[in-house]
Order: C-alpha cells, then sequence, then structure tokens
C-alpha cells in the first residue's frame, strides 16, 4: 500500500510539472508576440525544456515504484494463500475439540470417532501447509 501511495505521488508530480511545462510554453509564445519581450521568450522556453526533463525523471522513479508495488502484491498474495491453508487447520482442530468435549459428555462414541477424523484432517492440513512453506 505505500509503494502504491508513494506511485501516485510522484504521478501526481508529474502532473504538475507537466502544467507547468504548458504555462511556461504559454508564456513563451506571448512573450514571443511582443518584439520587446523577445529576450524573455527564450527564458520561458527553457524553462519549459527543463520542466519536460525533470518529467522523465519522474516518470521513470514513478514506474518503479509501480513495479516495486506489483512483485509485493504478488508476495503478498501468496503469503495469503499460506494463510488461507492455515485457517483450515485451526478450523478443523477447533471443530474436533467440540465434538470430542460433547462426545465425553455425552458419553457417544460415534461423535468421538467423527472428532478424530476431524483432527486427524487438521493435522494433515497443517502438515501441508508446512510442505508448501519449504517448497
Amino acid at each position: 500500500m505505500l509503494k502504491q501511495s508513494q506511485a501516485s505521488d510522484q504521478w501526481a508530480y508529474y502532473q504538475a510539472k507537466g502544467l507547468k511545462s504548458n504555462g511556461a510554453k504559454q508564456t513563451a509564445d506571448l512573450m514571443a508576440a511582443l518584439p520587446a519581450h523577445a529576450e524573455s521568450a527564450e527564458k520561458w522556453k527553457a524553462e519549459a525544456e527543463r520542466y519536460k526533463e525533470e518529467q522523465k525523471e519522474i516518470d521513470k522513479k514513478a514506474r518503479e515504484l509501480e513495479k516495486e508495488r506489483d512483485e509485493e502484491g504478488r508476495e503478498s498474495m501468496h503469503r495469503m494463500h499460506q494463510h488461507h491453508i492455515f485457517a483450515y487447520c485451526v478450523t478443523f482442530t477447533q471443530v474436533a475439540i467440540a465434538l470430542s468435549a460433547i462426545a465425553a459428555l455425552t458419553r457417544r462414541k460415534p461423535v468421538w470417532y467423527v472428532s478424530l477424523l476431524l483432527g486427524a484432517g487438521g493435522l494433515f492440513v497443517f502438515l501441508a501447509g508446512v510442505l508448501q512453506l519449504r517448497s
């Protein structure tokens, strides 16, 4: 999110330089129309060119920030996928614990067997998540 904000700031800066360049070009055109201000027109043309050159550097930096943002976004999505795997593991385990408590209170063996299966399922999902972390 930080990289997105920085890239947006760079693009706003790029646009501001473009506006300044256009303003300087218009001022140069107005000055060029008046013979008494011809040397001032050259100053404004140079200023417009300077803004254009600055825009090129800002464009480059903004694109680099966007590239970093995209790379971090891909990593974030990968981490979120890993999180989901472990969240499933926790869910299976919690349901297994709840069912085993119910089985102990009601003394029903079939409920206890189901809780064992869910606990094994939670362990299986956990191991799958750990193996995925290593790869």
